[in-house]
């Protein structure tokens, strides 16, 4: 069963290691960025775990007028199952 759930401490580790495995350098913002974004309530980061494992993540920019899909990614193993549709 996988489950859809918001980046929390016991799945930031694997959250992390599937942002920057799946974006370069210079695509990526810094992750305390991000956090403090999440923390003023301006983006929500999720993740799709599936047996504890994170398989994808969806990292959303949050604004009174629109939502921006800032991040989506799928661990490499789990491509063309239609997770990310």
């Amino acid at each position: 069963m996988i489950n859809l759930i918001e980046v929390n401490a016991s799945n930031q580790a694997q959250t992390i290691a599937l942002y920057e495995e799946s974006f370069p350098d210079n695509e990526r913002k810094r992750w305390e960025t991000m956090e403090a974004c999440v923390s003023k309530g301006t983006m929500k980061m999720y993740v799709i775990e599936k047996q504890n494992e994170v398989i994808a993540l969806a990292f959303v920019i949050l604004d009174d007028a629109y939502l921006l899909l800032d991040y989506l990614a799928v661990a490499k193993a789990y491509q063309n199952q239609g997770i990310g549709s």
